[in-house]
């Protein structure tokens, strides 16, 4: 077992037992009735994106609902919910992860979309839907073989995060993303290795 298998499964473990102490979210498969609460969601943590990015905040219900079924149809659709008496019943964290359609490209889970609750960022949230998601993915998906995830370079503790999940650095696209500012950052790939790929799964 190499260091960074070991260092995943310890996570994988130390994520399971706060979740069992403190109780207070639940990991689920996302629904169509969470569409509403995604889309709130997601238009908060857009606001505080696009202050940095040349993103536009403006994010319709359309666009949410179209990637939440190309989830569905073709991927992986988590949230976070949050059962404490404040927030009871609220989206504090979603991920959508696709895979594409071609044959080809089929034992890949690509990148889509991930938001957490700017109010949350100290709960390690996006950390424990990605364990839950690999978790998921080596115990019923022997066909896929790799997940991606992506970055800004300057975003240090996003890739952090993805190598304390066992992510391994691929490349870099140079400019990738535009700044408010006009001025451009870097964007790391990061991989995920399925160890229980068995290239006879179809």
């Amino acid at each position: 077992m190499n260091v960074n298998t070991l260092r995943s499964a310890v996570l994988f473990m130390l994520l399971g037992l706060w979740s069992q102490i403190y109780g207070v979210y639940i990991i689920r498969d996302a629904c169509l009735d969470d569409k509403n609460k995604i889309l709130a969601l997601y238009r908060k943590c857009n606001k505080w994106y696009s202050d940095c990015t040349a993103d536009s905040n403006l994010v319709s219900k359309c666009e949410v609902s179209s990637k939440l079924l190309a989830a569905f149809n073709h991927g992986f659709a988590l949230v976070v919910e949050d059962l404490s008496k404040e927030n009871e019943g609220a989206i504090i964290a979603f991920l959508f992860k696709n895979r594409p359609i071609g044959k080809g490209y089929c034992h890949i889970v690509d990148c889509s979309l991930s938001c957490v609750d700017r109010d949350f960022l100290g709960e390690m949230l996006m950390t424990e839907l990605y364990v839950h998601l690999l978790n998921e993915i080596k115990e019923y998906y022997p066909d896929i073989l790799r997940v991606e995830g992506v970055s800004p370079v300057s975003a240090v503790e996003s890739i952090a995060m993805f190598e304390r999940c066992g992510f391994v650095k691929e490349c870099v696209r140079t400019k990738c993303v535009r700044r408010s500012d006009g001025s451009f950052d870097d964007e790391m790939l990061l991989v995920w290795w399925n160890p229980n790929f068995d290239p006879a799964a179809r």
